[in-house]
Order: C-alpha cells, then sequence, then structure tokens
C-alpha cells in the first residue's frame, strides 16, 4: 500500500509540474517546467493549412504548408505545435526547386520553412532557399483583405543579402552575392 502511494504522489508531483501555454501567450520556452505544451488551444495554425498555388505565364509556385501537432522538443524536453513548409517552383515546364516530397518526418529540420506563431491575418516562416544556399530569410504570407482563399507571399533576406548562387555544373569556387530568392517574390497564392 506505501509502494501505491508514493507512486501516486509522483505521477501527481509530475503532472502537476507540466503546463499547457497557447503559442500566442508564449515568451519563452525555456521558463517552462519540463513536459510542457505549447499548444495551438484556439486552432490559430488550421487557416493556413493546405496547398497554396500561383500560377502565371508558363510558371508556378507551389507551398505545401502543414501543422505539426505535440512534437517533443528534446532540447527542452517539452511539447509544441508549429507549421513546416514546402515548395516547389517551376518555369516552361522545367523544375527549378522542389523541396516537396513523401518526408512525412516533422522535424522542423528536415523542412525549408518553419513557424512557431501566427497572427490574425498574417504568418511568418523562417525560409531557406535551398537553390541558393540562404538559411536565414523570412516568408510572410498574409490573407488578402476578407479572403480566406487567398495570400500575398513575401520573402525578405533577414540582415541583407546572403546566399551564393552556383551555375549549373559550377562549383562553390565560382559565386555570386544574391540579394534575390530562385522563386518569384511578392506574387498572390491561391489555395487549392
Amino acid at each position: 500500500m506505501k509502494n501505491i502511494f508514493l507512486i501516486l504522489m509522483l505521477i501527481t508531483s509530475f503532472l502537476s509540474q507540466a503546463q499547457i501555454v497557447d503559442i500566442k501567450n508564449l515568451d519563452s520556452q525555456s521558463d517552462l517546467p519540463s513536459g510542457s505544451y505549447i499548444k495551438d488551444i484556439n486552432g490559430d495554425f488550421d487557416k493556413f493549412v493546405g496547398t497554396w498555388v500561383w500560377v502565371d505565364a508558363g510558371k508556378s509556385v507551389t507551398f505545401k504548408l502543414q501543422k505539426i501537432t505535440r512534437y517533443l522538443d528534446s532540447e527542452y524536453n517539452n511539447y509544441s505545435d508549429f507549421m513546416i513548409g514546402d515548395y516547389s517552383y517551376s518555369s516552361n515546364g522545367r523544375v527549378i526547386v522542389n523541396t516537396i516530397s513523401q518526408n512525412s518526418d516533422p522535424n522542423p529540420d528536415l523542412h525549408p520553412m518553419y513557424s512557431c506563431c501566427p497572427y490574425e491575418t498574417q504568418i511568418m516562416f523562417s525560409f531557406k532557399d535551398v537553390r541558393l544556399r540562404k538559411d536565414e530569410c523570412r516568408a510572410f504570407f498574409e490573407f488578402l483583405p476578407g479572403s480566406t482563399t487567398q495570400m500575398k507571399l513575401t520573402l525578405k533576406n533577414n540582415e541583407g543579402p546572403r546566399g551564393t548562387l552556383v551555375p549549373e555544373g559550377g562549383s562553390l569556387d565560382i559565386t555570386q552575392s544574391n540579394p534575390s530568392f530562385i522563386i518569384p517574390n511578392d506574387i498572390i497564392l491561391t489555395k487549392q
């Protein structure tokens, strides 16, 4: 009986330390007790989830945005909800870049886009231009006024121009600074 009581006390102690925190109210993940859950309580990510497409004059861009729930962050030993994204860009039938795959692993390090907090009509992702090898960029998706099916995409460099453009068949020894992105910028995407 004493062992059962001790086990119940340990379980109660552990559960009382864990917290559920809304993604919009998070100040610092490191301040949370182990086992906490940073949750999309109100489903704020949901309106951004899906396949978003832009097509114009033989060019097409597709974004696949996914919500991940209750993912264990081993660094902080907490769970969290967040979004990941992948994209493709084709021009005149030729694939320029495609990160959309059958990879079902929710690990954000395996995807070029990550977001931990949406706003009312906008979400900002950390963005990697994999073709230009630019890792520290931002992708802003903002709904057009009154729309739930169209968003404007704006790509930005974090701290000015970064990355290198490696010519096809070239090497990293022959590089150019590139302030833009491999995919078109400032485009209107439509939900499919």
